[in-house]
């Protein structure tokens, strides 16, 4: 081991799998060192920050029309945004 990592964490998702408002937050500082057990000495910042948006509700209030589409491969993934009247229903 030779370390430790406390952690901060801020979290207020509407939901824990499906969130579509709130804010997730988390702050990781690992410290490491022989002192401690290790072979090294060293030191780990990690800072995770997301805010959710209902983008729905903004294209909804403005009229405008939106899509997601998402595409899979072996080796990678695409994610299209597609924004304008090529959603739209005729």
């Amino acid at each position: 081991m030779g370390g430790f990592t406390p952690s901060f964490t801020y979290d207020s998702r509407d939901s824990m799998f499906t969130p579509l408002r709130g804010t997730f937050v988390e702050a990781l500082l690992g410290v490491f060192s022989p002192a401690l057990g290790g072979d090294d000495e060293f030191q780990r910042l990690q800072v995770t920050a997301i805010q959710y948006v209902p983008l729905y509700e903004i294209a909804r209030k403005y009229g405008i029309h939106m899509g997601l589409d998402l595409a899979f491969a072996p080796e990678n993934t695409a994610v299209y945004v597609q924004v304008g009247s090529a959603w739209a229903r005729p």
